[in-house]
């Protein structure tokens, strides 16, 4: 009984592929990444300008969207002057707006000024909202 196992198992084991087989194979792998912004500010805090100047802090962004994203910063209480990020200047609007665009992805950390604003009301404070968006 062992005799015959043992042969039939070196027969199965001496059968050998068919010519037609193929000894190289191909698999494509296809990965999808949702989309993903965020951005983190120093802390909630007030903003002191001193000659229409402020230090905000270093701003740290991601976003890994392949057509880039906007920062959008909205300034309570004030009104024109500079947003310095990174050394690149950007507008803030009499509203208290400033719009910056990149056009690809990115993670960076960047330090925000703001330079030559104007109070609105000088007994209120002034207040910083921010927002990344995808493109």
């Amino acid at each position: 009984m062992r005799l015959a196992i043992t042969v039939s198992t070196v027969a199965l084991f001496a059968i050998t592929a068919p010519a037609w087989a193929s000894s190289s194979y191909e698999v494509q792998l296809i990965a999808r990444v949702e989309p993903f912004c965020r951005i983190n500010l120093p802390s909630e805090q007030t903003i002191n300008l001193i000659g229409g100047n402020a230090q905000i802090g270093v701003v740290h962004e991601i976003c890994n969207t392949a057509n880039g994203y906007d920062v959008f910063a909205r300034f309570s209480n004030l009104s024109g002057g500079e947003l310095n990020v990174g050394g690149r200047n950007y507008a803030i609007d009499s509203a208290g707006n400033s719009l910056r665009s990149s056009d690809n992805p990115a993670i960076q950390n960047l330090s925000w000024q703001i330079a030559d604003a104007t109070v609105v009301q000088p007994t209120a404070p002034i207040v910083m909202r921010v927002t990344i968006s995808p493109h």
